[in-house]
């Protein structure tokens, strides 16, 4: 296959002369890392309020007996600031979307083309296109975070210590751990 034919449609809606490819997997590469690093930070955290669940001898070493009325903390709690990579990753793409518009003036890309097209939003299509991609990948990871994070929660805590559902609070998930504190 002819790497230059590779993806006509995305080459067509990103600015003459950018590497879509090593755009497009920057971004996701970034998306990916970002939410595998809020999974494990969700992990961590899950971890320790489990163990708080759990008897201790008197050397502190955890036993695999329950506490009386041991409860799980809510996961509105455990999930506070776990999508604040979402948020920056949206960041990321309006930027990078201003810094593709911008190469239109600045680079070798000349705005004086683009405004001859028959299509007047052409040069916008070429700047959002690529960011909007990685901006829908990155929230279709965020879903996956929170899907594992919520497996992961009613998976493994105990029923007994489970609290009463009250809802994921997806907003306090978007807002970063230290602005609730």
């Amino acid at each position: 296959m002819n790497k230059n034919n590779a993806s006509p449609w995305l080459q067509s809606h990103t600015p003459p002369g950018t590497d879509f490819r090593k755009d497009l997997m920057a971004g996701i590469v970034l998306a990916a890392v970002i939410t595998v690093f809020f999974f494990f930070a969700f992990l961590v955290e899950y971890t320790n309020m489990r163990n708080g669940l759990l008897e201790t001898d008197y050397k502190g070493r955890l036993l695999e007996q329950l506490r009386p009325g041991a409860v799980m903390a809510d996961i509105r709690l455990l999930l506070r600031g776990k999508l604040t990579g979402t948020i920056l990753m949206a960041i990321y793409c309006i930027v990078r979307a201003v810094l593709y518009y911008r190469s239109f003036f600045t680079e070798s890309k000349s705005i004086y083309l683009m405004k001859r097209l028959p299509d007047k939003n052409e040069t916008l299509k070429r700047s959002i296109s690529l960011p909007a991609i990685v901006l829908v990948l990155t929230i279709l990871f965020s879903l996956l975070l929170l899907g594992g994070c919520a497996a992961v929660y009613f998976l493994a805590t105990p029923k007994i210590c489970l609290p009463t559902f009250r809802g994921l609070g997806i907003i306090g998930a978007l807002i970063p751990a230290f602005l609730t504190a």
